[in-house]
């Protein structure tokens, strides 16, 4: 019997780069602090007055 999964799109998740010894580390975000960067990255750029 063939079980097939409902479609579940990928959840972004953002990391960050911290140098250990020299060498990349990647780290991720919390879910809550990903998912907040998502939605400003979402929404663009802020609007600047002048």
């Amino acid at each position: 019997m063939n079980v097939v999964e409902p479609y579940e799109p990928v959840q972004h998740h953002w990391f960050y780069n911290q140098q250990v010894d020299s060498k990349d580390s990647w780290q991720p975000f919390s879910r809550e602090d990903s998912q907040r960067l998502e939605d400003a990255y979402s929404r663009g750029p802020p609007l600047t007055s002048s």
